[in-house]
């Protein structure tokens, strides 16, 4: 197991610096066609039922349109309807068992991203997997993201790719991405996607990628600051859009709110649990929630902490989920998963050790 620990910590804890200027690179005069998937053959997806969970390095959690909560972990994707699990492995299609990202699309598939067995797509029967093969620039998954036009976007640790139903157009640093570890995605408001890199965060609006290159220190970052100055970020692991527009990316160097015009970060210092944000989400009730070293809960003026002391299950939180009943439920590294009520943390039934 302590193998295992050590991979997860490879991947969420890399840090590098360097200084560079905002660049914005020009694709359209580069045509870039999507690859046409060879044939592939979806698996009949059963899944096996159990009174358990997974028992340690859960990556992500996310609720699906039925209410039912989807868990990311090494033991392969599992789906809880609140009372039992089922737990997809190879065996439904998955290219392998470690499963590090999660999304559901607007058709209601589930997707399963794993660490080196590319992505399994989940129709609710079949199980169907896409490799380098079939086009994916890599196996290895970090993020998904489906934009408003219905592609689907795959952030790998060599590029990313788009899917747009019928074949995959790929994009690396040689077509103006910053950095080709991606490792969080989000659409703003006017249709540009946003790339959270190892070396800063790259926006893409169909033609023109602009790059917000990191700095050794996030603290850098002041307000009034213009969008072509860009924002000192790197090793980026977090982004949504809040209810209001805001783009809110999360660091190494904490956390920094984009409002269309100006960047404010927050650091410790400002009231954060910790500086390294891996996993961001916004509640039911507007509160923005911070997840790396315990959590951090934000309601626009104050931050409330949350670490084992009050009863989470573990601070190593890396996957943060608000349900449709107002809970938040937590994706740990070695305590599986937990939810909370906004009075009681309650942890979920795990596998016990043989």
């Amino acid at each position: 197991m302590k193998v295992f620990h050590s991979l997860l910590l490879l991947y969420v804890f890399i840090i590098s610096c360097n200084n560079a200027p905002t660049k914005t690179h020009a694709t359209e005069n580069k045509p870039i066609q999507p690859q046409a998937p060879q044939p592939i053959g979806s698996v009949l997806a059963k899944g096996k039922t159990t009174p358990y969970g997974p028992r340690n390095i859960v990556r992500n959690i996310i609720q699906d349109k039925k209410g039912n909560i989807w868990i990311a972990s090494w033991e392969g994707a599992y789906r809880y309807d609140g009372k039992q699990f089922t737990n997809f492995t190879e065996a439904d299609g998955l290219g392998y068992i470690h499963v590090f990202s999660l999304l559901e699309d607007k058709k209601g598939n589930i997707w399963w991203g794993t660490i080196g067995g590319g992505v399994c797509r989940y129709d609710g029967k079949y199980g169907t997997n896409f490799t380098t093969k079939q086009g994916l620039s890599n196996d290895v998954i970090f993020c998904m993201l489906e934009d408003n036009n219905g592609n689907i976007w795959f952030g790998t640790e060599a590029g990313v790719s788009r899917y747009d139903g019928k074949g995959f157009t790929n994009f690396s640093t040689t077509d103006g991405l910053i950095g080709n570890k991606v490792y969080t995605m989000v659409q703003d408001n006017n249709g540009t996607i946003w790339f959270g890199t190892d070396d800063g965060v790259s926006c893409y609006n169909g033609k023109i990628f602009t790059d917000f290159e990191k700095k050794e220190n996030l603290r850098e970052a002041i307000t009034n600051i213009t969008p072509k100055a860009g924002p000192p970020l790197g090793n980026l692991r977090a982004m949504i859009k809040d209810r209001s527009g805001n783009i809110w990316m999360g660091s190494q160097y904490g956390v920094c709110k984009y409002d269309g015009r100006t960047f404010t970060n927050y650091t410790k210092k400002d009231g954060l649990q910790q500086d390294f944000i891996c996993t961001i989400v916004e509640d039911n009730m507007g509160n923005l929630w911070f997840g790396g070293g315990g959590v951090s809960r934000y309601d626009g003026k104050t931050f409330t902490l949350f670490t084992d002391k009050q009863g989470l299950c573990s601070n190593n939180v890396f996957g943060l989920c608000a349900d449709n009943a107002g809970n938040i439920w937590f994706a740990t590294m070695d305590a599986s998963v937990c939810k909370y009520d906004g009075k009681t943390f309650t942890s979920l039934p795990k596998t016990p050790l043989k």
